[in-house]
């Protein structure tokens, strides 16, 4: 087991956002989160990376508790993600951007970078190397110095997924990695997500595409108003007469 969720709640304003929820990621594991719009889902992203802190509850990495530490700490010690709405250095290069991920895994430090030491050269001439790697992974291989800003929708949800690989997790969040794409594309980032999977990366992701979540994942956690209300296999929740009513018999393309 990788990552445990035990019990999470939060509230903003007097509304329950999320209500004592608890689930666990294994590893090499691709985690399905589904539910409808303002069920909870990027908020419990959110408190997994400490960009809120939970009012009651706890977040384990590796048996470690990692609740309410720093963004950064958390990120180094294994845990990456995307977000629904691409977050990329738009003037900045492809590679550079890849390289600005590989930060968490740099040791050098301000003084290095300043005086240019044999350490700094070093740690950038390999995340260099790492991102070139990561561009040819995701596909982008031949994009290397275009500016990030400029590159096409999907070509963007490749690079920030390249980016967030850049800092070598244990555990990748992708919040909604299809959203706005056409079928084909969707078919290609899943495809790379399965890849990503292989290499030992596990995967949390959120995603309302229900045939490409039960076709991608291994486990299915469902929320509704904040609380779980199933977890288990694609099989398990097609037939979860409550994910159903829920979600599953409603029309709903867009983010929550």
């Amino acid at each position: 087991m990788i990552l445990a969720v035990e019990d999470i709640s939060i509230s903003f304003g007097g509304l329950s956002a999320l209500d004592k929820v608890s689930f666990t990621v294994d590893e090499h594991e691709i985690t399905g989160v589904i539910g409808p719009n303002g069920a909870g889902k990027t908020t419990l992203f959110n408190i997994i990376t400490s960009v809120f802190t939970p009012s009651s509850g706890n977040v384990y990495l590796h048996g470690k508790t990692i609740t309410a530490l720093k963004s950064h700490v958390i990120n180094k010690m294994g845990v990456s993600r995307t977000f629904q709405n691409i977050r990329l250095f738009g003037t900045m290069t492809v590679i550079e951007n890849v390289m600005a991920g590989r930060h968490a895994r740099m040791d050098s430090g301000v003084l290095g970078c300043v005086f240019r030491t044999k350490r700094q050269r070093s740690e950038e001439h390999y995340a260099r190397d790492k991102a070139v790697e990561l561009l040819e992974f995701v596909g982008l291989s031949g994009q290397w110095d275009s500016v990030s800003g400029n590159l096409s929708y999907g070509m963007q949800r490749r690079l920030e997924i390249a980016r967030a690989l850049a800092s070598e997790p244990s555990l990748l969040l992708l919040d909604e990695p299809v959203a706005g794409m056409n079928d084909v594309e969707r078919a290609e980032i899943f495809g790379l997500i399965g890849r990503i999977s292989r290499t030992g990366v596990a995967v949390l992701l959120i995603e309302h595409n229900m045939p490409l979540v039960m076709g991608l994942c291994q486990k299915i956690v469902v929320l509704d108003f904040g609380k779980k209300i199933a977890e288990g296999t694609p099989e398990f929740i097609k037939t979860h007469p409550e994910v159903i009513e829920a979600y599953l018999g409603k029309e709903d393309d867009e983010g929550g």
